[in-house]
């Protein structure tokens, strides 16, 4: 059973699922969702979730990029892929990329040609329901996402961070990329690519890099309806969960499950298992049938209900 990836063009996390993709030579299919939450029909897969890529398999549903990431490690056979393998300095590495590097990589893409852009693409109704939304996500967040001022200062250490790492190899992973390199070349697809913003080509080793980087590119094998994703998970059950998920106590608790960083929107399920990597509720609908909901341990935070 080959990934449905819900996204949008202009995601870049997406953009980081999507070259990965190509990189492992994993088929994938296209569900287009829209940029700001509510998404509609999509909520029923993922029971509200804000964030974007989410990735089904069946009625399985992965929520966060890393789990994502290494799901598909586990099927294509490339551990270098996994989050879980990270040591933990490069743990802290990625998390790094993807938090201080990803804020300022968007603060400083942000201009008067990008929001043009979306407005020719999308129409001024929905430009402003994406500013909105892109404003409201920055109030709320717990974490600092950063300002213009503060992001030259952040990519030039990313761009430096990179070059120590790439060392005398083409990627940060050696021969091939590993997470890391994908970690980062997201967040630079969207400065230079979305943002139009030339920063990285004033490195030439970071630069070469990312156009290595670039080449990871590969299209869907189809583009699907919402609702054809919806039948796909009805039509299907959530894999056989293995042991190692199955032996905690909490186990048929009530669980509210939100990002404990930013878009701080609450899910809720039944626990159904969970390990050092992953809690899996269970939710069930008559539109969707039951559904196995991924998150990772690391970025958000759980309330459980014992005994409800």
């Amino acid at each position: 059973m080959s990934m449905i990836l819900h996204h949008y063009p202009l995601s870049p996390y997406s953009e980081k699922i999507r070259a990965m993709s190509a990189f492992a030579e994993y088929e994938w299919s296209s569900c287009i969702t829209s940029e700001a939450p509510p998404r509609g029909k999509l909520d029923l897969l993922s029971g509200g979730y804000g964030r974007i890529p989410v990735a089904q398999w069946g009625s399985d549903i992965y929520c966060d990029s890393n789990l994502i990431a290494d799901e598909i490690a586990r099927l294509t056979k490339k551990p270098s892929l996994a989050n879980a393998k990270l040591k933990k300095d490069k743990l802290s590495q990625r998390q790094w990329l993807e938090t201080k590097l990803f804020f300022a990589c968007i603060n400083r893409s942000f201009s008067f040609a990008l929001i043009r852009r979306i407005a020719k693409d999308k129409g001024v109704i929905n430009l402003l329901k994406f500013l909105k939304d892109r404003i409201a996500m920055g109030a709320k967040a717990s974490i600092s996402t950063g300002s213009p001022k503060s992001a030259p200062r952040h990519i030039k250490q990313g761009i430096a961070d990179i070059e120590n790492l790439l060392g005398d190899n083409d990627f940060m992973g050696g021969a091939e990329p590993n997470i890391l390199d994908f970690s980062a070349y997201h967040c630079f697809w969207f400065l230079q690519i979305v943002g139009e913003k030339d920063d990285i080509e004033k490195y030439s080793i970071a630069n070469a890099w990312f156009k290595r980087m670039l080449q990871f590119k590969s299209p869907p094998t189809q583009t699907i309806s919402i609702e054809e994703a919806i039948s796909a998970a009805k039509n299907s059950k959530p894999k056989k969960l293995i042991k190692r998920y199955l032996g905690d106590h909490r186990i048929g608790s009530q669980v509210v499950i939100t990002p404990n960083d930013y878009r701080q929107i609450p899910v809720t399920g039944t626990l159904v298992g969970v390990d050092d990597q992953r809690w899996i509720i269970r939710r069930e609908s008559a539109a969707t049938g039951t559904l196995h909901l991924h998150f990772p341990t690391h970025a958000v935070n759980v309330t459980i209900r014992m005994g409800s």
